[in-house]
């Protein structure tokens, strides 16, 4: 009988234990599926905070700044896991799609800092399978001194302050031609009105106050910006002082110092031989796409990178490295979103926007464009300002994440003149291409960019607005 205990207590460590377990090895499951990473920002006591998670039904991109000071940044992280949170609830409850997976990407922008402030701008893009995708603008403003959040209310003078912003709101929108062709009247003077809702998502640049107005509420949405000496008697006097204090986030021009121009040059290609243009989407990525270009050098191997805009901010070393071993850049949107979907102006936005990133880098713009999930239209071809260039073999490396199956996928499709789509952010994809490039090179092929394969028609520069799959225009 006085086993029993015994034995009864035996059975609970034991079963105590294998749910110990098994909650362990499920949150490093749960972790396999996140890469976190912190970068030293342009901006003196910031760090750029990257979260990338992939999952089998919704993935999402997170970028965030972290401060040197605790209550901020636990505000800052709070907001961010309540945006995650409520993204992950929606894609969990959509309709499952085979073609696209639910996508959140959450960026940021440091629009003013200085020794008392600090002000955010995040911009969210989600994507979900069933519905139209939905773009959203979130402010964060910080007093650095309290390390408190400011609000609208806190920021204004007196009672009367609001009623004068709504003022130059109704005054300033009102006469905007343009805009006003977009809505009416009537929506305007009800979503301006003095009213501490209507003015809630607000912030600072570095010679106005920037308040936005989000879709719906005028409209269109609509960012208003007041210049900084208008504001005096509607702002207190101790943040009027701190606006004008900005810290400085110059940066030189990287290309300045690229070793490109003495670097290896791309070789002429010659009629009659194998070649295959290897192209890479969504990086740079911290990890693997320097793993990549190892890889390359080994095989004496050039690709295409089409970069995303946004990661370009966070990784110029790494598309420098791209440049000055004689890869070549694309761009592959600022925040990958469907081209087809929006705006004239957000689409101007998407490329110019990219553009700049890569120029800032490389001194050129981008060779070629490669638009997100590949949907392009007539307009995204007038916009381009480069040749539009999809793929032939589609290694769907983003579904499998498996070496073998990418491997086997580009050795049996690939074709004299193919376009390989890879990812440079997935682990299997850097770890099969050793693979692809010798059994490849053993074939006869020749590892070239997308416009030296396209030099094999002419000059790529003709080619601005057309559309190539693989060697030929389409």
């Amino acid at each position: 009988m006085k086993w029993k205990p015994v034995l009864l207590s035996l059975a609970v460590m034991v079963t105590l234990t294998a749910c110990a377990e098994k909650a362990s090895n499920d949150g490093e499951m749960k972790n396999n599926h996140v890469q976190t990473t912190v970068k030293e920002s342009k901006y003196p006591g910031l760090e750029i905070e990257t979260e990338v998670g992939e999952y089998k039904a919704y993935k999402y991109a997170i970028h965030f700044p972290r401060t040197k000071q605790s209550n901020i940044n636990s505000a800052i992280k709070s907001f961010v896991n309540d945006q995650k949170e409520a993204f992950i609830q929606e894609a969990k409850s959509a309709i499952p799609n085979n073609k696209n997976d639910s996508a959140l990407l959450l960026d940021y922008d440091i629009s003013h800092s200085s020794k008392q402030l600090l002000s955010v701008v995040f911009t969210s893009h989600i994507d979900v399978p069933g519905k139209t995708g939905s773009d959203r603008i979130y402010t964060l403003n910080f007093d650095r001194q309290t390390e408190k959040l400011i609000t609208i209310q806190s920021l204004l003078n007196d009672d009367s302050s609001l009623q004068r912003i709504s003022s130059i709101a109704q005054y300033n929108i009102l006469k905007n031609s343009t805009f006003m062709k977009r809505t009416n009247p009537g929506l305007v003077m009800e979503g301006t009105k003095a009213e501490m809702a209507n003015y809630g998502t607000f912030g600072f640049s570095d010679h106005s106050m920037d308040i936005y107005f989000l879709k719906d509420q005028l409209g269109p949405a609509y960012k208003l910006q007041i210049a900084l000496d208008d504001l005096r008697g509607i702002v207190k006097d101790s943040y009027m002082e701190t606006l004008k204090q900005v810290i400085t986030n110059d940066t030189e021009l990287l290309s300045a110092t690229t070793g490109r121009k003495n670097g290896e040059k791309p070789f002429p290609l010659v009629p009659g031989q194998k070649y295959v243009a290897l192209t890479f989407d969504d990086g740079p990525h911290h990890q693997w796409t320097p793993y990549i270009l190892d890889t390359l050098k080994r095989h004496k191997a050039k690709a295409t990178f089409f970069v995303l805009g946004n990661r370009v901010e966070y990784y110029p070393a790494i598309v420098k490295r791209e440049f000055d071993e004689g890869h070549e850049i694309g761009s592959h949107s600022w925040s990958h979103p469907k081209l087809t979907n929006l705006s004239r102006q957000e689409l101007v936005k998407q490329i110019n926007q990219t553009a700049a990133s890569i120029a800032k880098i490389t001194g050129q713009t981008p060779a070629a464009l490669r638009p997100p999930y590949g949907a392009f239209n007539h307009e995204v071809q007038q916009m381009a300002n480069a040749p539009i260039v999809n793929w032939s073999v589609d290694t769907l490396d983003w579904k499998s994440h498996n070496q073998t199956a990418i491997k086997n996928i580009v050795l049996n499709r690939t074709h004299n003149g193919s376009i390989v789509l890879m990812h440079d952010i997935h682990e299997a994809s850097a770890l099969a291409l050793d693979s692809i490039l010798t059994e490849l090179a053993k074939r006869g092929y020749h590892f070239v960019t997308v416009s030296q394969l396209l030099q094999l028609q002419g000059n790529p520069g003709n080619y601005v607005g057309s559309a190539f799959y693989n060697g030929k225009s389409f």
